[in-house]
């Protein structure tokens, strides 16, 4: 999608998530959507996971249904409205004594939400909708996703973007030189911000320098534009999962501030999103 006005980087925000444990789970639904045929729709699903995790919740039981939903597959399916919250539900097996369903969270932001009969509509068919009377609550909905810090004064952030080794070769019977494409590399992303020790950000990009373990990489989210949050037609934002490998202090000078310089080595798939 084109941007249709140029935005000012005043507006840009920086944001860590400091959880190895996800971040390790999204490294390798990365991989797979990097082997995959649809890269990019994979990519998106793959960092949407991470941020809004799904839940399963019991919707149903014996005498909970006026009527069953359609199924297709053996399975059910369906959209939830609440609160401003929007999402999708697909059900874990078919129709038993018990509905469980995963819940997915696809508009607004996570929290803990109560849904009711109301709330869910069935689709059947994946095209034809259809309402159908649930008798008892959905209660205590929990949308678990990761919570991130920003990274705060900030004033200096660097490049991203993928370069490709060239592979060249002189042919004998060719006067020209044959060229391809070869590996690709993320590269590497720097921020500089105003040392303050007590940020959330800055407290957790340290914590991720200092991780030696083999589960150092930690997700990373830009935004900037227009609107400073990602959500219009003027703006974007950056996903992407990388390892703090280098992190120090410039002590400063006359009439100056102790400053952090920081360097984030990126691994293969970085994620732009445009917002419509």
């Amino acid at each position: 999608m084109a941007i249709s006005t140029p935005f000012s980087s005043q507006n840009t925000t920086i944001e860590i998530f400091n959880d190895a444990a996800a971040t390790s789970t999204l490294v390798t639904a990365i991989k797979a959507a990097l082997a995959g045929s649809n890269k990019q729709a994979d990519l998106k699903t793959a960092y949407d996971n991470f941020f809004v995790a799904s839940v399963s919740k019991t919707i149903g039981g014996t005498g909970i249904l006026a009527t069953a939903p359609a199924q297709v597959d053996g399975y059910f399916s369906g959209t939830w409205t609440k609160s401003g919250q929007s999402g999708t539900f697909r059900s874990t097996g078919s129709i038993a004594t018990a509905i469980t369903a995963n819940f997915y969270l696809t508009s607004g932001t996570p929290a803990s939400i109560n849904l009711d009969a109301a709330d869910l509509t069935f689709l059947t068919g994946n095209s034809d909708k259809g309402t159908i009377t649930v008798t008892s609550a959905v209660t205590s909905l929990l949308f678990a996703g990761v919570t991130g810090s920003l990274i705060g004064k900030v004033t200096a952030a660097g490049d991203t973007g993928k370069t490709y080794a060239g592979i060249s070769a002189k042919l004998l019977n060719e006067s020209g030189t044959m060229k391809a494409k070869g590996s690709s590399d993320e590269g590497d992303f720097t921020i500089d911000y105003l040392n303050a020790p007590s940020d959330a950000g800055q407290v957790a990009m340290a914590d991720a320098f200092n991780d030696e373990t083999g589960n150092a990489n930690r997700v990373f989210r830009i935004v900037h534009g227009s609107s400073g949050d990602g959500t219009n037609a003027n703006s974007e934002m950056v996903y992407f999962v990388g390892m703090v490998t280098e992190l120090k202090k410039t002590r400063g000078a006359i009439d100056n501030f102790v400053q952090v310089k920081s360097k984030i080595s990126i691994q293969n798939g970085l994620y732009e999103y445009n917002p419509a």
